[in-house]
């Protein structure tokens, strides 16, 4: 009597919806939420306002949960994986808690996101920190001075608050120039500045001011750290985050303070009153945010008072990107610094093709020893060539792209779709032919942006007799259906240009 009891009050204290945090039996552990967006997607795609960029989030977010080794219990727990957020996370509480979603949800999974991005707009805030931020509580810029919210923020991101309103403001080019012509009129003569980034792309207002440093007695050109070129990696084939040029991961105070970039550029502009506060300082990296130097005539304003402006937060500011290439790697630092990342990924998925590896450096071939006693002597087997990185033409025609103008170096329309986040990237493979096809790259400020933006990354054959085959009609027609993903593989095949 007494176990009868027993198992029937733990049979009452285990919640109805519990079930669904399980398998349904078909071997995986989460086929029922897997089931419910492959519903989203479905709803998405019959839907007379369909939004592609929602249906590649479900796509996104099937491939991490079929991947996932546990079932997952919450929203918060599915929120843990790449490519899920809020919106999806959201979804996937009501359906555990045997609930519906409707348009009340959807406008509260905007807002969120919208949340989010409002305070990525913090120097130094990324997405995970502002994730953390809006789950803990905090609903504006404003909340984040509350004492509960100080533990999230690093000293960098908190000094970041101070200026979030001055990162809100497009910079005109004509800024960006005073900037340059004021470090030119600051640090020594033998250092060559030039203006990179949007400003190249032929953008009319920045959101950062990107400048690229080279000097004539700087040659030293450092290797890759990887051994060989690996084909399948995620940064050679065009997908993940491009690491970040000129970076280096936990500087040290000797590496600092040893520096040529370090005593010769950045504490000169300190000394200055241009920079302001510094955000992510390198040996060859410096980023954080600059007061607008002020011109009284031709001469500019005194450093006294500039100082006096920092100290009393008066002024202009904007954030500012410092970077210092050796002399032989100017080419590879204008291109990796120019972008876009959309066209840096091309060109690393055209070296990795060619066996070689592309990065801020230059463009590398990795030769394999095959003598015994060599291979003895050596960790790597083998060793790198920088086949070209003082010319940007010169590593271009390397990699059979040509030479492309930086104003027309923006490839989000090859796909004929939006670009997706920084967690997942088209893939695309550009060569020479393809850039004959589409006249050279088009870039989103130029007048012929809006017509080429229809142009697919891949030449066309023209249709025989000027009508088009009844195979490629049906053909284009399955294309545009997106079915319902039982593979992860399926998840993304679709979404790449082969």
């Amino acid at each position: 009597m007494f176990t009868r009891l027993l198992r029937s009050s733990l049979r009452l204290s285990i919640p109805e919806t519990s079930s669904r945090f399980y398998s349904t039996g078909t071997g995986a552990h989460n086929d029922e939420i897997i089931a419910l967006l492959n519903r989203c997607i479905q709803e998405e795609e019959a839907s007379p306002t369909r939004n592609g960029y929602k249906i590649r989030s479900f796509l996104s977010a099937i491939t991490a949960i079929r991947s996932y080794p546990r079932p997952i219990r919450s929203g918060q727990e599915a929120m843990k994986l790449k490519g899920i957020g809020f919106g999806i996370a959201d979804r996937i509480d009501l359906h555990l808690s045997g609930k519906q979603y409707d348009q009340s949800h959807e406008i509260a999974a905007r807002a969120q996101e919208k949340l989010i991005a409002q305070m990525q707009t913090i120097p130094g805030v990324g997405e995970r920190t502002a994730t953390a931020l809006v789950k803990a509580g905090a609903n504006s810029l404003a909340d984040l001075r509350k004492p509960q919210y100080q533990s999230y923020l690093t000293s960098a991101q908190r000094i970041g608050m101070q200026y979030a309103v001055h990162v809100e403001r497009p910079i005109p080019r004509v800024e960006a120039e005073a900037i340059r012509d004021f470090i030119r009129d600051h640090i020594s003569s033998k250092y060559d500045v030039e203006i990179v980034g949007s400003y190249r792309l032929g953008a009319p207002h920045l959101s950062e001011v990107e400048l690229l440093f080279t000097n004539p007695s700087y040659v030293h050109v450092p290797t890759p750290h990887r051994s060989s070129p690996d084909i399948k990696s995620k940064t050679s084939l065009g997908s993940g985050a491009l690491p970040l040029p000129f970076r280096v991961s936990n500087p040290t105070a000797q590496q600092r303070a040893e520096s040529p970039f370090v005593k010769e550029i950045v504490q000169p502009l300190m000394h200055t009153g241009l920079l302001a506060a510094s955000l992510r300082p390198g040996p060859y990296k410096w980023q954080g945010m600059s007061l607008l130097p002020s011109r009284d005539g031709e001469a500019w304003s005194e450093a006294g008072d500039r100082l006096r402006d920092l100290r009393a937060a008066r002024g202009t500011y904007m954030r500012l990107d410092l970077n210092l290439a050796p002399i032989k790697s100017r080419g590879a630092a204008l291109l990796a610094l120019t972008g876009d990342a959309d066209f840096i990924r091309s060109a690393r998925v055209a070296a990795s093709r060619l066996g070689m590896h592309l990065n801020e450096y230059g463009l590398w071939r990795f030769h394999h020893y095959d003598d015994p006693e060599a291979l003895a002597n050596t960790v790597a087997g083998g060793h790198w060539e920088l086949v070209c990185g003082e010319s940007e033409e010169g590593i271009l025609e390397e990699l059979d792209l040509g030479w492309i103008e930086p104003e027309r170096r923006n490839f989000r329309f090859l796909s004929g779709k939006p670009s997706l986040s920084r967690k997942r990237q088209p893939r695309m493979v550009l060569n020479r032919a393809v850039l004959q096809e589409l006249g050279g790259a088009v870039g989103p400020w130029s007048e012929d942006f809006q017509e080429e933006a229809k142009i697919r990354g891949r030449p066309r054959k023209e249709p025989k007799d000027g009508e088009e085959g009844k195979k490629g009609v049906a053909k284009r027609a399955r294309s545009r259906k997106t079915p319902e993903v039982k593979d992860p593989e399926e998840a993304t095949d679709h979404l790449t240009e082969k």
